[in-house]
């Protein structure tokens, strides 16, 4: 079984004078992203390994993540094709992942995360900014990782 997290970043300022990579979450986003961890920390498992995209705002998403959930800082990896990518390329990325990661998140950007929970399961879910949505599947490789083969087990 594999199970992966896909966390939107919290809410970003609304800056024309700042560059979008360098973007902060405010202070809304911080309380959004960390009640929803707190809703998700009692019934699934911390990843084992957690992709972050390389912009300020997801970066930031990530500490609270981490600080939330109590994760080691040492499985968080920032993944700088995260920024700009989509589902497709993350979807690759993941096929390729090792196998010793049960559990992975990755924290990231819209439309990406949503095309990809789409791809990876029959729904048709946006994920709003803090909003993480669970997919399980009963795979034991990353490798078998295939369109529509996972299981939406919610949005928080």
């Amino acid at each position: 079984m594999k199970n992966l997290y896909l966390i939107r970043h919290a809410e970003a300022e609304n800056s024309f004078a700042t560059k979008d990579i360098e973007r902060h979450i405010t202070e809304k986003g911080k309380k959004a992203i960390v009640r929803a961890v707190n809703q998700l920390k009692s019934k699934y498992d911390k990843p084992d390994l957690v992709l972050v995209s390389p912009a300020q705002r997801t970066q930031e998403t990530a500490e609270q993540v981490k600080d939330t959930w109590n994760c080691d800082s040492t499985c968080f990896k920032t993944e700088k094709f995260l920024y700009d990518s989509d589902e497709q390329a993350v979807f690759h990325y993941l096929q390729n992942l090792d196998n010793q990661y049960e559990t992975v998140a990755v924290i990231g950007h819209n439309p990406t995360l949503s095309m990809l929970v789409n791809f990876l399961t029959k729904e048709n879910i946006s994920l709003a900014p803090a909003n993480i949505g669970i997919i399980e599947f009963d795979i034991d490789t990353w490798q078998a990782l295939f369109q529509h083969i996972g299981v939406c087990k919610g949005v928080y």
